[in-house]
């Protein structure tokens, strides 16, 4: 085989492998922001579930005051 014809084998088969190395490296940073969003969904998530916590605590507190009050009465 003459070294025209392998380069001609050879350059094709490395733009392909650039390609792959490309989309790969497209896939990863794809998967790098999914991961980002699920934990920006799952802080999210959390800080709800604060929110309902204290509100539920807040609410709690003021029924013990309340329950305060009419015993003092």
């Amino acid at each position: 085989m003459s070294k025209s014809n392998l380069g001609q084998i050879i350059k094709p088969y490395e733009q392909m492998e650039n390609m792959q190395k490309m989309l790969l490296e497209q896939q990863k940073e794809m998967l790098d922001k999914i991961d980002k969003s699920y934990d920006e969904l799952e802080n999210m998530k959390q800080n709800l579930q604060f929110d309902r916590l204290s509100d539920m605590i807040e609410k709690l507190q003021e029924d013990m005051d309340l329950l305060k009050q009419e015993l003092q009465v």
